[in-house]
């Protein structure tokens, strides 16, 4: 079993590698404190794991500025550059629908730790840790969202794995020390739901795209991690999984660096909404996700997640890390990386990404 970090092999950083284991109104809506560690390490390699053998891909990762998004006239660039629109400036270019959801609130819920709706994000360095946009295959769009009109666009190209990545640091991490964006730096979360909406195009086959989101645990400024929870489809299929591993043993984090050989699965849950069905294209789905650490020493951790408002699986009884607890729950990642490669150009768009030590919901 490999652990995903290496992302950009094809300019010089690594490639992507892994195991599957299963903020306008928002971007002023950072963290408690907004702030986020500096120091060594400004070139990282990514969030961690993902799914299959190796695969480049290609992207350069901003440095960050811990801001989330630019300006007005920056964000129309973008949406003239990335929006499904098109044309000349002096085109007729018909306005997107806003979507039907509530955009991030302009301040946050009690327990929320990060939320963002991509209305205002020009440079998505600047609200992510990490963000690799594969040659310009995942971008920000104003061609509608699930809430207002903007969202991210991953479009995968046929026979290419990489569609590229972003990740949210947040909590006590020991990998964010290069300035670059993180939320509630200086709080530890052993609990944490993570919830966002995903569209895939009209006329998406019945076939699953392999990654999707994942939540861990880094426990080194190597990039070693103590615990990953994943989830992807599973394999091909259309049906949603959710992986857990972990790289404590005998109380002790054995990962040094990028090295998913020492992960050891500690089991899957099987959905049953045919997420990536071609029935289910061009409609947005709520996807939320659990994670609870179990008490050190005890056998009392949890995962499960839901597609919509309903369980689709879950798990009790969970050891995720015996007695080590010296770091939570640090960096969330949305990933498209297509084991194989796509079999058709294929786009999918991601919204309302939302990080929380409270249950969020679909609404």
């Amino acid at each position: 079993m490999r652990h995903f970090a290496n992302y950009r092999d094809a300019i010089g950083a690594a490639v992507l590698a892994g195991m599957l284991v299963a903020a306008g109104a928002c971007s002023d809506t950072t963290s408690a404190d907004g702030s986020s560690p500096a120091g060594e390490e400004a070139d990282s390699a990514g969030a961690a794991g993902s799914t299959g053998d190796a695969g480049g891909q290609d992207g350069i990762t901003g440095p960050g500025s811990g801001s989330s998004g630019g300006g007005d006239d920056e964000a129309a660039e973008t949406s003239a550059g990335y929006g499904s629109t098109g044309g000349d400036p002096g085109d007729s270019q018909s306005v997107p629908e806003a979507g039907p959801y509530s955009l991030c609130p302009d301040k946050l819920p009690e327990g929320w730790i990060f939320c963002e709706d991509f209305e205002a994000v020009g440079n998505p360095s600047e609200v992510f840790f990490d963000y690799v946009d594969a040659e310009g295959n995942f971008v920000p769009s104003n061609d509608g969202g699930a809430s207002g009109v903007g969202s991210m666009k991953a479009h995968y190209r046929e026979g290419v794995e990489g569609a590229g990545f972003m990740s949210v640091s947040f909590g006590n991490n020991p990998i964010n020390t290069a300035g670059r964006p993180g939320y509630r730096d200086g709080d530890k979360f052993d609990e944490v739901y993570w919830r966002f909406r995903v569209k895939m195009q009209s006329g998406w086959p019945d076939a699953g795209p392999y990654n999707l989101s994942r939540i861990s645990a880094f426990a080194q400024s190597d990039w070693g991690e103590a615990l990953v929870a994943s989830l992807a489809s599973d394999d091909a299929d259309v049906n949603l999984r959710a992986s857990a591993a972990s790289c404590v043993q005998n109380n002790e984090v054995e990962c040094q660096g990028i090295d998913g050989d020492a992960l050891v699965p500690l089991g899957t849950l099987s959905g049953s909404t045919p997420v990536f069905s071609a029935e289910r294209a061009g409609q947005w789905q709520c996807v939320e996700a659990h994670i609870k650490l179990n008490t050190p020493g005890e056998a009392d951790g949890m995962f499960e997640f839901w597609v919509d408002g309903e369980l689709e699986a879950g798990r009790t009884g969970m050891d995720w890390r015996g007695t080590w607890e010296e770091f939570g729950l640090n960096l969330l990642s949305i990933e498209n990386f297509w084991v194989g490669g796509a079999p058709a150009d294929l786009d999918r768009w991601f919204d309302d990404i939302v990080i929380s030590a409270d249950p969020i919901g679909c609404e």
